[in-house]
């Protein structure tokens, strides 16, 4: 069986309110990967403004 129907199978058991629960948790993971492929993209640009001479006292810095 593949991981779809699995997963169909599975929510064909649930009530409906607990389906609206599955709908809305699957919204939050596409969101965040998408949070995480726009971060990835952003990252050759944005390595000029984080690594530079001026910032490298931060590269030590953890916060507490």
């Amino acid at each position: 069986m593949k991981t779809l129907e699995k997963a169909y199978a599975q929510l064909k058991k649930l009530p409906d309110p607990l389906i609206e629960e599955v709908i809305d948790f699957i919204g939050y993971l596409d969101a965040k990967n998408g949070d995480a492929t726009l971060m990835k993209m952003q990252e050759k640009s944005l390595r000029t403004v984080w690594n530079n001479p001026e910032d490298d006292v931060w590269d030590s810095y953890e916060s507490r």
